[in-house]
């Protein structure tokens, strides 16, 4: 046993500290101490599932993600009448990065039967399945914004919108789709007798920005689809990415390239007031200054892009929250009906970010 490990009689107090020594050590990086340490409570308190979950986290760390599928799976049936969202949303990740993905769809489908608000929130999110949808004005819905600008919520409600399918964040991945299609075209000028097979960058001067683009167009579309590639539901399909701030000097140029890479796209630039926005935990270790003064200059990027084009279209935080007439707007400039009961299904369910949001991430203990 650990020489930190507390000698203590109560085994409901025990496996408290455990599991709080647990969580510390796996703070700090140290698995082997965190799993001595969960396997320790586990075997203090077997019908307890404090240790479970902690192998399970301890699992995360080291990417085995059959065994966390197992052990959170093991945790929620130790404690079957235990309200723990976050631990059904870990074991249906892990049970999709282990590959198991039939578990994990059974899983999805009890954790929408859970609550009645749950339950109305599938309903109104849920595109018909026979694909008797909305034709909208476009094909691509892109929201452009930052992070705690209330994005995932509106996220939400635009996937009310019968045949739209709007996707979250991923990580900005196609800015490097971006810098890969903008050094081949800085390239193809770097040699004059690149046509020459003497030449260091033989045949350079024949690769295109264009080409590739082109050859990426329906690699994006179906990395967005993902499982849903063949879905007859699926007429128009987006998503909202917040790490615009990182590609600022950038912007202009790869909101073009967007774009280009999703044709027909509609993008919608949403905005809250710098002051409430940095005021979130989001930007705690940030100077309040400096980030608005940031979020200011992206907004004046977004409305540099936008003017002059008829796809743009621009929302504000209190608009979503307010379901406002701007919201309503929005609905219409995308071609599709607005349906307020819809919308507050999706209002009635919180959309802010946590850290049950990441596999990666640890929870408070």
């Amino acid at each position: 046993m650990p020489s930190d490990t507390p000698d203590l009689d109560d085994p409901a107090t025990r496996v408290r500290s455990l599991r709080e020594a647990g969580s510390e050590a796996l703070r700090r990086g140290d698995v082997a101490k965190a799993r001595t340490l969960f396997e320790t409570a586990l075997a203090t308190r077997p019908d307890h599932p404090a240790g479970l979950a902690g192998l399970a986290r301890c699992a995360q760390r080291d990417s085995d993600w059959g065994a966390a599928a197992d052990l959170w799976g093991a945790a929620r049936a130790a404690a079957p009448n235990a309200t723990r969202p976050n631990w059904h949303r870990r074991h249906i990740t892990t049970l999709l990065l282990a590959g198991r993905a039939d578990e994990a769809r059974r899983e999805i489908d009890a954790f929408w039967e859970q609550t009645d608000e749950r339950r109305a929130y599938r309903a109104a999110t849920r595109n018909v399945a026979d694909g008797t949808h909305e034709r909208l004005r476009f094909d691509h819905v892109l929201i452009v914004t930052y992070g705690r600008s209330g994005s995932t919520l509106l996220q939400g409600v635009l996937n009310t919108i019968n045949g739209l399918l709007m996707r979250g964040e991923n990580g900005n991945a196609f800015h490097e789709f971006f810098k890969a299609a903008r050094e081949v075209e800085s390239n193809r000028h770097r040699s004059g007798s690149s046509f020459a097979p003497y030449s260091a960058w033989f045949g350079m001067a024949e690769m295109s920005a264009i080409r590739l683009v082109d050859e990426l167009r329906p690699v994006a579309r179906r990395m967005l689809l993902g499982n849903d590639v063949d879905d007859p539901a699926v007429g128009a399909i987006g998503f909202k990415e917040i790490r615009y701030l990182d590609v600022q000097d950038d912007l202009l140029d790869y909101l073009g390239f967007l774009e280009e890479l999703f044709p027909n796209t509609a993008f919608v630039f949403n905005t809250r007031d710098p002051g409430e926005t940095v005021a979130s935990g989001w930007w705690v270790d940030e100077d309040p200054a400096v980030v608005t003064d940031e979020i200011l200059r992206l907004h004046s990027r977004f409305t540099a892009f936008a003017e002059g084009r008829s796809n743009c279209f621009s929302i504000d935080y209190r608009d979503v929250v307010g379901t406002t007439q701007r919201l309503q707007d929005l609905f219409a400039f995308l071609g599709a009906d607005f349906d307020q009961d819809r919308a507050d299904a999706v209002l009635a369910v919180s959309h802010s970010y946590g850290p049950d949001e990441s596999v990666g991430r640890e929870p408070a203990p």
